[in-house]
């Protein structure tokens, strides 16, 4: 994630922000990402005045997210720094995300916005799964060699799968409502199998392109590339 952010010099800036003011970064970041994600979501209740047209959140590829690059980038800056330990799966972890994930799927189905990640209770979640799925890939390099594998390649690929899943979604939305059966929306079974879906579909895109010479340059990472830092880190 660090060399797609350089790519895009946002990482220098974000790195040396949070390096001088970590704690005032991480809360305005938050701030930040919960206020568009807010907006948005009441502005879908008229609860909320924005511009006629609209505000086209989704045109904003990083504000929305912000909060999320800056405390994964605060939390290996700590445990780096040794500051913090996060190197034991417990049941409180579980029991943190699977909270999150119920509260998330209360206000899905009371509210009926399964078509959309834009909500406030998605930061609650987001930032539960990211310690829980951070713990649960450190107890897997223990017990899978194969799936730490997959863990390691699909961090390396996550910029160019988190990018290229809005197209893919995107694409699966405008084919389901030219086909006039956007009542699918109100099923959950779809909308898992959307998920799976739009995840397979990224993670095959992701991987042809790293076979490519054009991988780098569409964010991905070039297979070479994942060999080689594999093949470093064995010898250390």
């Amino acid at each position: 994630m660090k060399e797609r952010l350089r790519e895009l010099d946002l990482y220098p800036i974000l790195h040396k922000l949070i390096k001088e003011h970590e704690k005032l970064i991480l809360a305005v970041s938050f701030v930040v990402t919960f206020y568009f994600q807010l907006a948005d979501y009441l502005y879908g209740y008229e609860l909320f005045l924005l511009p006629k047209s609209g505000f086209k959140y989704y045109s904003i590829l990083f504000f929305p997210w912000l909060f999320y690059f800056v405390l994964g980038m605060y939390t290996a800056t700590k445990i780096n720094k040794g500051e913090v330990k996060l190197n034991k799966l417990s049941v409180k972890s579980f029991l943190l995300w699977a909270s999150a994930y119920c509260i998330l799927m209360a206000d899905t189905i009371l509210t009926s916005t399964s078509a959309t990640s834009i909500k406030p209770t998605i930061v609650l979640y987001s930032a539960a799964s990211f310690f829980f799925l951070y713990l649960l890939s450190v107890h897997i390099k223990d017990i899978n060699s194969s799936l730490n594998k997959f863990v390691k390649w699909f961090s390396a690929q996550s910029f160019f799968i988190y990018f290229s899943h809005i197209l893919v979604l995107s694409e699966l939305r405008i084919f389901i409502a030219n086909k006039n059966i956007d009542a699918v929306w109100s099923a959950s079974i779809v909308t898992i199998l959307l998920f799976i879906s739009v995840t397979i579909i990224s993670c095959v895109t992701a991987y042809l392109l790293s076979l490519t010479p054009f991988a780098r340059v569409l964010g991905g990472t070039d297979a070479r590339t994942i060999l080689s830092t594999s093949s470093t880190q064995k010898r250390h």
